[in-house]
């Protein structure tokens, strides 16, 4: 979903977790030192072994049913109604083929044939264009609809009216759900681009929650930590990454989908009745983003560094009052009344990322506007 000249290698740990910084630092200096040798062989780099390809998706998916009987007690979903599925041409299709095989109910699919041009769309879920065909789809069928990336770390989830459910308000059904039946957590981690909603609900529910730089290796230690306890952690990102200690210290596009599925299920509810039963007892929570093209050979904007000595302004900056600031990564500004707004670089793209949330949409986006101000007069001081 990076543009493909900002493309790169992922690589996860041996215990499955994405890259830690020590590991991706090494990484990034042998690599750069392959420059100094451009008109050299490379003798150093030895000859791979040859590759057997081995199919998993039977085991995986047997691994998920396994946790639903044992660790989550929820009915596995059987796919008898109505739902939408939009597997964007990439390793999602033969998991929700095998998951949905036995299924006695319609299916309409999308994007389900492998194509490496993505069927000439832009292959991100959480895009608006995106969100807004599968919408369309679950409100003419009344049913839900759901997507992954190509390659299914990312999950998006769209209600019986057509409205998106963020990851935030699906970890805050998860969680409801969980609490209700007596299933214990040891801590829930989120990032400075979560909803304040993940919050929310561990405040009211007692439940410990970190958060953490943005990535979900920064997940990591804690998910590991339960896992070695056999309890129950669970990791939240804004941009649809979910999983939880008992699975994978990575990001799964399938797990928070089935586990809604389940859910709805059991307590025999619509997506959209979960949804109003969060909204009910925390409000509603508006998200908004944008994205600053730097030019100029501008590179990452030190914005913390620049934005520092300027707190005071921050102050009266903005309307409402600020209640903390933080530089942890990029600029995160929270206000008394629960908005926020982040400023960051990001990690692929020569870009700044902004993101706000509010109970109202419009003060979302002047949030986001007063930053790009601010970000304005930093980079011409």
């Amino acid at each position: 979903h990076n543009p493909p000249n900002y493309n790169g290698i992922k690589i996860n740990d041996k215990n499955g977790a994405p890259a830690p910084k020590i590991m991706t630092n090494w990484i990034q200096d042998e690599a750069n030192k392959c420059f100094e040798y451009q008109s050299q062989e490379f003798k150093q780099f030895r000859k791979q072994p040859d590759c057997q390809r081995v199919d998993y998706t039977k085991l995986f998916c047997e691994h998920l049913q396994l946790l639903f009987k044992e660790k989550f007690n929820l009915p596995f979903p059987d796919f008898s109604g109505d739902y939408i599925i939009d597997t964007k041409c990439g390793s999602a299709i033969d998991v929700w083929k095998y998951l949905t095989q036995n299924s006695i109910g319609n299916i309409t699919w999308k994007n389900n044939k492998f194509s490496s041009n993505f069927n000439y769309e832009l292959p991100d879920p959480t895009s608006k264009v995106s969100i807004q065909s599968i919408g369309e789809s679950c409100r003419n069928y009344q049913c839900v609809g759901f997507s992954n990336d190509p390659d299914a770390d990312r999950h998006v989830l769209i209600n019986e009216s057509g409205a998106f459910v963020s990851p935030e308000k699906t970890a805050a059904i998860i969680l409801s759900h969980f609490h209700s039946n007596g299933i214990g957590i040891e801590s829930v981690s989120t990032t400075l681009a979560n909803s304040i909603l993940v919050k929310l609900v561990c405040k009211k529910l007692n439940i410990p929650v970190q958060e953490t730089l943005i990535g979900f290796k920064y997940f990591t230690p804690y998910l590991t930590n339960a896992f070695n306890k056999n309890r129950l952690a669970i990791g939240v990102e804004s941009s649809g990454g979910f999983s939880v200690s008992y699975h994978s210290y990575d990001k799964c596009g399938f797990l928070p989908i089935l586990l809604i599925l389940g859910i709805m299920k059991k307590q025999n509810k619509s997506l959209v009745e979960l949804c109003n039963d969060i909204d009910d007892q925390f409000g509603e929570f508006k998200f908004e983003e944008v994205a600053i093209k730097l030019v100029n050979g501008q590179g990452k904007l030190p914005i913390s560094k620049q934005m520092t000595s300027n707190k005071s302004l921050l102050t009266t900056f903005f309307s409402a009052p600020v209640s903390s600031v933080n530089y942890d990564d990029g600029l995160k500004i929270s206000f008394e009344n629960n908005d926020w707004v982040l400023c960051r670089p990001s990690g692929t793209e020569p870009l700044i990322r902004v993101y706000a949330e509010s109970s109202s949409t419009n003060q979302a986006l002047n949030y986001i506007e007063k930053i790009k101000v601010l970000i304005t007069e930093s980079s011409q001081e």
